[in-house]
């Protein structure tokens, strides 16, 4: 459906429509009430790219209001560009501008748009205008620094002034009409068009004074990870986008300009920095294949402006050199001793100063009268030239303690799986037994000189960075840090009341929504905590949502324990456990004023998971309350940990105090791998929840699959519906396994029921599935261990559910029709697993088939599996998960 207009427009606005019913009356209506005056001036085209809502309703309503000015047009699915390309046919107007469905002009835009045009005539082609966020966040885009006036940037003079957005461009038809939007690109296809459009006359113009207003959804952290998860933001932008340009600008130019080698710098940057990919986006032939094609565009780009590279680490800088020519840049690094600095210099070029390197502390904690402090330091020194010591002064006494290099690959600086570079990582230990104020400083010791390096917060730190006034209460200590410099001084309320003050009017001005909230929860605890500061609370869990795993079985357990310890079972108020648990103990609502609190009197934090909400409730605030955050961390696990997660579990992340294991090879791997424990860090116990597994089979066969993070999306930890599932690979093979007819006839023929078991955060997909009515789906208040119990045989593909079920000698198949997203690990499933493992659905259905018709018995092979593989079977895990956790505070290292 089209209609056509004759009448010529100043200008044309172009609006692909796909599924923003929500949004889109909001944009239309941004141009009808310009200021330039709608009817003369403005022709809006909107192009509905096969919307499945009202969008297309929503269009017709506005077209037949106002014929002569706005045109409609439907098309089937093809994409943003070829929706634009589609509307760009109809366009009559001398400038064109692509709104997007959900943005936003602001009224007087298109007004000082056409003067800015009619003044500068034919100098220019295309004018650039802001780009603010509204709605979910506010704020500036982070290229808006070339609106610092009104002006034409001559692009050999401002290198940096890049340009990608073509919805906040204004750009002249009859030089638009040479180009096309590039269907074949799903990313950068709206830079490819502008910089073509901008290299025509190498100038363009900027208005400082009106904007574009980028609408930022709810969730849109999802919408941005699936895009940098998208295998056509990789191979196909460096193919159709870099090499397109250059090709170009070689054409039309003969030469690639310093401010489009920006420009493709700049897009590279958001992939570079990204230090991993999965396998489905890249696999390891495909990244070779992106190094290679990126080695090539490089040939390009001028060694300046990849040093002049702004917010992209050095070793990035470096590692790009060295792809791009392949030199050793650290060899060729010298260094120039300069008024009690080093410069470091490569190539006539100064790299930085050493006065300039930052020391992090990534970990810092006070046990048994010892500061632990674990941390890097991103060294352009060569390797081994250098020593980290931290200084102690007391009294005017002064004591060195030297740091010691431990490895830590997460510290790495990684770019797409490949390794870029190795950050110099240390261990230090300092005691403070001394009651009278302790200086602790840092030094870097180079040639047998010691140059002083500022002390810089990270990671888990205490003292978050984000607070320059940030301090710490711990262990009857106050920690805090001015001049780079770590102060250490004994509790005293009256200096807390100093510090507070400075940090509450920080805290005011950098948290406008916030801050009464945070203030309030800060007085209410430090008022309590001389009454409070010797209470020994312990907050056990298990999910935010719910109970029935280790942390439940570990709190019931608890209950009879007369030992002066306080205990707690956090879960959220609504959750069915919230009322059944009371009988056992103390049960508190997460994310309640009360649990906040406790959060910053606890002594120990216990949990079957090892996200960070389940450690502190404060969500996006809580570097405001890091300084009171010092409760030891303790991982029940949920499951086996049998992949290799240290990325995710690693001590750098999760900074735990004990990590609880359940079998042999899993306490070896979490020891002895990439985690970065110590053996007083690490326990093997057996799990609690295992005290209470009872072999009580019924005729039920548990199909129990795992879920794939790269399906679901994820917002604040919470599964939020994903409309492509049903096209996955995953659901595919899930939902004819389900629904396979020999299978069904064979369920009824043996007296079997088959019960599914989705992971909690494939719930969200549940109603995809199209199941037959002998399909029986466990909801989720059914508790694992009553499931574990009357299940007969299990089959799943890489669930950890697999090791309850097999420490009970049932039989476990392990069907993975789909490849695993997980990491390997120490446990391979076909030489060490509990069960066969089958890749084909006739196969799983044949071999079901088999164990039903002999009573579903676990064989011979699989048992003596199980014998080997767990270290305890006496259903004492309780007490030794107890004696593990009441001994850390026993411990000295």
């Amino acid at each position: 459906m089209g209609i056509k207009m004759r009448k010529q427009f100043p200008f044309s606005i172009i609006t692909a429509v796909y599924n923003v019913e929500e949004y889109l009356e909001e944009a239309i209506l941004s141009i009808i009430n310009q200021t330039i005056g709608f009817k003369k001036h403005v022709q809006l085209i909107l192009v509905n790219d096969g919307s499945l809502d009202s969008s297309g309703e929503i269009c017709r309503q506005y077209h037949k209001k106002y014929p002569n000015n706005i045109v409609y047009i439907e098309k089937e699915n093809g994409g943003v560009s070829s929706a634009r390309n589609e509307g760009l046919k109809a366009a009559t107007g001398s400038y064109v501008n692509f709104l997007d469905s959900d943005d936003k002009l602001e009224e007087n835009v298109l007004e000082k748009v056409y003067h800015f045009f009619q003044v500068r005539k034919e100098e220019i082609d295309l004018i650039a205008i802001p780009m603010r966020y509204f709605d979910a966040d506010e704020g500036e885009h982070v290229l808006n620094y070339k609106f610092s006036s009104t002006r034409v940037i001559d692009i050999e003079n401002e290198i940096e002034a890049l340009q990608l957005s073509s919805s906040s461009t204004f750009i002249r038809r009859t030089v638009l009409n040479q180009f096309k939007f590039n269907s074949s690109l799903k990313y950068g296809e709206d830079a490819e068009i502008v910089n073509k459009v901008i290299m025509q006359k190498e100038k363009y113009g900027v208005i400082s004074d009106c904007a574009y207003l980028y609408r930022k959804r709810q969730g849109e952290a999802s919408a941005i990870q699936n895009a940098k998860n998208a295998k056509a933001n990789y191979i196909p932008v460096l193919e159709h986008f870099h090499k397109e340009l250059i090709r170009y600008s070689l054409e039309k130019k003969g030469r690639v300009s310093k401010q489009l080698q920006n420009v493709l710098m700049y897009e590279l940057s958001w992939k570079l920095k990204r230090p991993s990919v999965s396998e489905l986006t890249m696999d390891e032939e495909e990244r070779k294949q992106f190094w290679i094609l990126l080695k090539e565009i490089l040939q390009y780009i001028e060694d300046d402006i990849i040093w002049n590279m702004k917010n992209f680490s050095w070793n990035l800088k470096k590692y790009l050199i060295e792809l791009k020519g392949g030199d050793n840049v650290r060899k060729g690094i010298y260094y120039l001793k300069k008024d009690n600095d080093i410069v470091f210099c490569y190539k006539d070029r100064v790299l930085g100063k050493l006065s300039e390197q930052k020391v992090y502390f990534d970990l810092t904690s006070i046990r048994n009268g010892v500061l632990q402090v674990q941390g890097k330091f991103n060294s352009i020194f060569k390797e081994d030239e250098f020593d980290i010591y931290l200084e102690k002064k007391v009294k005017g006494m002064t004591k060195y303690y030297k740091a010691t290099p431990i490895k830590v690959i997460y510290n790495n600086v990684y770019s797409l799986n490949t390794l870029v570079d190795e950050m110099y990582s240390f261990e230090v230990e300092v005691p403070i037994e001394e009651k009278d104020d302790i200086y602790i400083s840092c030094f870097l010791q180079y040639d047998n000189k010691k140059y002083e390096a500022a002390i810089n917060c990270s990671g888990k730190s205490l003292l978050v960075s984000k607070y320059t006034n940030m301090y710490a209460i711990s262990k009857g200590r106050i920690l805090s840090k001015n001049s780079g410099i770590l102060k250490i001084e004994m509790y005293k309320k009256q200096i807390v009341e100093k510090y507070e003050d400075f940090l509450q009017q920080e805290i005011k001005k950098e948290n406008v929504l916030t801050y009464e909230e945070i203030i309030s929860v800060r007085n209410e605890y430090l008022k309590n905590y001389e009454d409070n500061c010797h209470r020994r609370i312990w907050l056990i869990s298990d999910r935010i949502t719910m109970g029935d795993d280790n942390g439940e079985r570990f709190f019931r357990y608890l209950q009879n324990k007369k030992d002066g310890i306080e205990r707690f079972f956090v879960v959220e108020e609504k959750a069915k456990a919230f009322k059944e648990l009371q009988q056992y103990g103390n049960v508190v609502g997460y994310g309640t004023r009360e649990h906040k609190l406790l959060t910053l009197q606890a002594e120990k934090i216990i949990s079957s998971h090892a996200d960070e909400t389940t450690y502190q409730p404060f969500g996006r605030i809580s570097p405001a309350f890091s300084g009171f955050m010092d409760a030891d961390r303790i991982f029940l696990q949920h499951g086996i940990t049998w992949a290799d997660m240290s990325e995710w579990l690693c001590k750098k992340n999760k900074n735990l105090r004990l990590f609880i294991t359940a079998a042999k090879g899993e306490y070896n791997d979490i020891l002895n791998g990439n985690y970065g424990y110590k053996e007083t860090e690490v326990a093997l116990t057996g799990f609690p929840r295992y005290d209470t597994l009872i072999n009580e089979a019924k005729k039920e066969i548990l199909y129990v699959p795992t879920w794939d993070n790269s399906l679901i999306k994820m917002v604040d930890s919470i599964a939020v519906y994903n409309d492509k599932f049903k096209e996955s690979e995953m659901f595919q093979r899930m939902n004819s396994f389900l629904n396979d007819a020999f299978l069904l006839e064979a369920l009824e023929q043996y007296g079997y029921v088959l019960k599914f078991r989705p992971h909690p955060n494939l719930m969200i997909q549940i109603d995809d599935f199209d199941l037959s009515d002998k399909i029986e789906i466990i909801d989720m208040d059914t508790s694992y261990q009553d499931m574990f119990r009357t299940g007969a045989l299990l089959v799943t593909d890489y669930s950890s559910v697999q090791f309850d079920f097999a420490y009970m000698k049932k039989p476990v198949i392990y069907y993975q029709s789909t490849s695993s997203h997980h990491h390997s690990g120490y446990f391979d499933m076909d030489t060490m697993g509990f069960g066969e493992v089958v890749r084909e659905q006739k196969e799983m259905v044949d071999l079901l088939i088999s164990y039903m018709k002999e009573g579903c018995q676990m064989k011979e092979l699989y048992k003596k599996r199980v014998d080997s593989f767990f270290e305890y079977t006496d259903h004492n895990n309780c007490q030794r998960v107890y004696d593990a956790i009441v001994k850390l505070d026993n411990k000295t290292k």
